[in-house]
């Protein structure tokens, strides 16, 4: 939860930034290897998102002149940014924590492809053709084919409804996991689930380190 309310305030890529500078492992999530940043990427990469935050939220104080009301300013400086990161947040974020997206022991592979497939969860039927379907693919701009957009990233959303029958047909043949849930409110409710597993494991784990330690 905390991961989502930072991600609607800051920006998932602020969170991404501070990992990718403060993060001790060698690893995402135990598994696949980090490439190793070099300092010449590092200080691009800081001026850059310098830049952006500038641009981002210094706007608003550079176009409006001093008689406007500095609430509007921040309005405009924030709303937008705030707005978009929500919805960002919220068509990602249930798309990876659920319990099935983050089974420990479906995760266990190295395989690149099958890794997209059994971290991630779909929302919305991609068969159907009536309003609801329309509604996901629309608000969520094709994030809720999650597993079709992370193995084919640089296909345009319009196409991934096509992959998406080819690649539920393919992960049928393997016997490889194919998440789905039917929507936002049923995508929303395992994201609760996996949030309230993750609390009461936490909680397991600190038990025993304190029986451990007595």
């Amino acid at each position: 939860m905390w991961h989502f309310l930072v991600g609607t305030w800051l920006g998932l890529g602020g969170i991404n930034d501070m990992k990718l500078v403060f993060s001790p492992t060698k690893s995402y999530n135990g598994f696949i290897p980090r490439i190793p940043v070099k300092p010449d990427f590092l200080v691009f990469h800081v001026i850059t998102r310098t830049f952006y935050y500038l641009l981002q939220f210094g706007w608003p104080f550079l176009v409006f002149d001093s008689s406007t009301a500095f609430s509007k300013r921040m309005a405009f400086s924030f709303g937008p940014a705030m707005v978009f990161s929500f919805l960002f947040m919220l068509n990602t974020q249930v798309n990876h924590l659920s319990p099935s997206a983050m089974d420990p022991h479906r995760a266990k592979t190295r395989d690149w492809t099958v890794h997209q497939v059994i971290t991630a969860q779909n929302f919305g039927d991609p068969e159907g053709d009536g309003v609801a379907w329309w509604f996901h693919f629309i608000l969520s701009g094709g994030l809720n084919l999650q597993m079709e957009h992370h193995l084919f990233p640089t296909v345009n959303h319009c196409h991934l409804r096509a992959v998406s029958v080819i690649l539920k047909d393919e992960c049928r043949r393997h016997g490889i996991p194919y998440n789905q849930v039917s929507g936002y409110i049923e995508a929303m409710c395992e994201y609760v689930k996996h949030s309230k597993n993750a609390v009461s494991l936490d909680g397991l784990s600190e038990t025993k380190d304190t029986n451990l330690s007595q």
